[in-house]
């Protein structure tokens, strides 16, 4: 080939014309009639072709046939063109027709995109049921990183509905309509599978979890599910006295290090007033916790008197604080994504108290001296305290509703302060100048919270123009607080009120999703102590009597890979023992399940004709989401 230079060539090129690239095929182009019959919901057409083309055929996209009808328009015969293209004679007659199947489903376009991804995108129910069953992977991921199981959980977190509903079935010999109904619930699609025999328990919860954090909008869905009510409840029954004893834990070091504070910092070695104050004041009352009488403070007395009961009363915080500490520490370290654990509140409200604690003590271990910044610190440490205290009894399931309320109004009251901050800064500032010398106004921050304050109600309109002085600025002094009243007294403040009734009534709507939620979150947290490998090591010898924590029966291992040994997820239950608001949606799905299980599975869009077991899968979708989370 003859190399040519810049520079060197001097050939006049001007005259020729642009070459005419011809355009890539596309389905529409009748390049790709079976593509293009798929594209378009044809099924009679796409049942034509299939006979003389290859199902395998892709275009230029990558994309095969059953991509195309996956993502087609019309969802009624996308179902059907799925259908069809998975049992078409191709497959259907091959030796390795499972094999086949699984190829073609789990086939990427260039974009590494799945049927199953762009069924999720599209929103086809059906489709994205027909494909799970049939074995599509559900972790296989695009080029943008995206899962389908986390494009099913925000765009169709109904489709996992039939994958739970296949867990609830009655009990051989027992009829739908039987007043002592005998239930079958299979958790497996709740729990997960472990592919060997373990030495250690694994989190019940885990999954569970998982799905809920792939997406909000999925809480609703899964959440509401009959198979996932039961379980929590009698999850719940089994763990929560390890909850109770918890809660009791926490709350008694919280008032161990309320009386610790009160007898040092308030009885024993209170704050004592320089006498240069007043003169002729030589004492201070005492704090009481009753009001009864006690001797006054002798303000001229800067000695502090510790007793006996002090130093029990530090020994006792100093052992559950280090309690405490432990705890935090093994809670960092088994859970599974830092950010989760400094997403709570309530880590960071502990870590500041067992700081809190360290300066506390300080003048009981090494000096009998309080420095002035200690009762700030002893101050700050009872409000963060009690507010754990509050913490902890919003995590029982009935009551943190209100908890929860109250932390929604606090969040829409930084917003609303956030967005009109400008005008009240604007006030603090005008009435700074208009009122000069008046003690509230004096710098920005007094003036600002001042503003604040005045918000509520608290006008002190006499106090500013009818006090006896002549004011400087008597007629702009009183268009500007005019203005003030009207626009924050009245608008804003009632403002507010209307988004905090708006934000309540919204909660309340959401009532039992929030309960479930937080039911959820505290078996999880529960689990992940109790259930962790170092705990479980170091209680190698008790290790059988975890299992009293769990819902799920004994595991009765994998025969192989795919042949399991039946009903080994099952818990038996008579359905008097569900809660009374789900029995009657748990006697339809039952009735449901035993009609398909008797019925001649030959329906075009029959979801078990896709595998000889559709509890098999279940179970291997659960797998593939347990590998992916590196569970397994």
């Amino acid at each position: 080939m003859q190399r040519i230079s810049v520079g060197e060539d001097s050939t006049d090129y001007s005259g020729l014309k642009s070459p005419k690239f011809l355009p890539l095929p596309t389905p529409d182009s009748g390049e790709f009639p079976l593509l293009n019959a798929a594209k378009l919901g044809k099924f009679e057409d796409l049942e034509q072709y299939l006979s003389t083309k290859n199902v395998f055929q892709t275009d230029f996209k990558g994309r095969t046939a059953l991509h195309y009808a996956a993502c087609c328009g019309n969802q009624k015969n996308a179902a059907k063109c799925v259908h069809l293209l998975l049992n078409c004679k191709q497959i259907v007659s091959s030796k390795q027709s499972p094999k086949l199947r699984k190829d073609l489903m789990d086939r990427q376009d260039l974009n590494k995109e799945t049927a199953l991804h762009l069924a999720a995108k599209n929103e086809s129910k059906k489709v994205v049921e027909i494909l799970m069953f049939g074995g599509a992977d559900v972790n296989i991921r695009s080029a943008e990183d995206e899962e389908p199981l986390t494009l099913i959980y925000s765009k169709v977190p109904t489709a996992m509905l039939s994958i739970l509903n296949t867990g609830i079935r009655a009990k051989e010999g027992y009829e739908i309509t039987d007043e002592n109904l005998k239930l079958s619930l299979d958790f497996s699609s709740l729990v997960g599978f472990p592919e060997y025999a373990e030495d250690y328990l694994s989190r019940e919860t885990e999954l569970l979890s998982y799905a809920l954090d792939d997406s909000k909008n999925s809480s609703k869905e899964i959440l509401s599910h009959p198979l996932v009510k039961i379980f929590l409840e009698l999850k719940w029954r089994k763990i929560r006295f390890l909850f109770w004893f918890s809660m009791l834990f926490h709350v008694a070091w919280l008032l161990i290090y309320t009386a610790f504070i009160a007898e040092i910092y308030l009885q024993s070695c209170p704050y004592r007033y320089p006498v240069t104050v007043d003169e002729d004041a030589e004492y201070q009352p005492r704090f009481t916790w009753f009001g009864f009488p006690l001797k006054p403070i002798d303000l001229k007395d800067p000695s502090c008197k510790l007793k006996l009961s002090h130093q029990w009363l530090l020994y006792a915080l100093l052992s559950m604080t280090g309690i405490v500490v432990v705890k935090e520490f093994f809670e960092l370290s088994s859970s599974r994504k830092l950010r989760l654990y400094f997403k709570g509140l309530e880590n960071y409200g502990q870590w500041l108290l067992v700081i809190s604690v360290g300066i506390i003590t300080w003048p009981v271990l090494f000096s009998d001296h309080i420095l002035e910044w200690m009762y700030e610190v002893a101050a700050f440490g009872i409000f963060v305290a009690w507010s754990l205290i509050l913490s902890q009894i919003g995590k029982h399931p009935r009551l943190g509703l209100h908890v929860e309320i109250l932390l929604r109004v606090l969040k829409s009251f930084a917003m609303f302060m956030l967005i009109f901050a400008s005008l009240l800064i604007a006030f603090a500032l005008s009435l700074s100048l208009l009122l000069p010398g008046n003690q509230a106004f004096i710098s920005l921050p007094l003036a600002f919270m001042k503003v604040i304050v005045m918000m509520t109600g608290e006008l002190d309109y006499d106090d500013f123009f009818n006090n006896g002085t002549s004011s400087a600025f008597p007629v702009s002094g009183r268009i500007i607080y005019l203005f003030f009243v009207i626009i924050v007294s009245i608008t804003l403040f009632n403002l507010l009120i209307g988004f905090t009734v708006s934000d309540i009534q919204g909660l309340q709507k959401k009532a039992e999703i929030n309960k479930l939620s937080n039911q959820l979150e505290q078996i999880f947290l529960m689990e992940t102590f109790i259930l962790s490998r170092k705990l479980q090591i170091l209680l190698c010898r008790y290790r059988s009597c975890l299992r009293r924590f769990m819902v799920s029966p004994p595991i009765m291992y994998y025969v192989s890979n795919e042949d399991i040994q039946t009903d080994e997820y099952a818990v038996h239950i008579s359905i008097k023992d569900i809660p009374s608001d789900l029995q009657r949606r748990v006697r339809a799905i039952a009735s449901e399940n035993a009609f398909r299980s008797g019925a001649i599975a030959n329906s075009i869009l029959d979801l078990k004709s896709y595998s000889t077991d559709s509890t098999k899968a279940v179970k291997r979708i659960v797998k593939d989401v347990l590998r992916s989370k590196g569970l397994f």
